[in-house]
């Protein structure tokens, strides 16, 4: 319901995503056709087929874990910056 938006990257498309809502449905793809890697967002209309060069980029999923390794992490900058 808010956020930042951007939309679909068919010239002329007016369709219009937050980009986590768009990741979360599957929209937000990976492309490395080109020398650099480009992450578009496609409407469901537009959407390209998938191959090795156009992927899904799957929407974040929480993980506990991941705050207790991040907590480790600050616990030891700190004593770094501590010395």
């Amino acid at each position: 319901t808010s956020g930042a938006c951007c939309g679909c990257t068919v010239k002329n498309c007016l369709q219009v995503f937050h980009v986590t809502c768009a990741q979360a449905n599957g929209l937000l793809c990976e492309d490395v056709r080109k020398n650099n890697c480009q992450y578009p967002i496609y409407c469901e209309q537009h959407r390209p087929k998938l191959s090795k060069f156009i992927r899904q980029i799957q929407a974040f999923q929480y993980s506990p874990n991941a705050l207790v390794s991040m907590e480790q992490i600050k616990r030891q900058v700190d004593i770094l910056i501590f010395l």
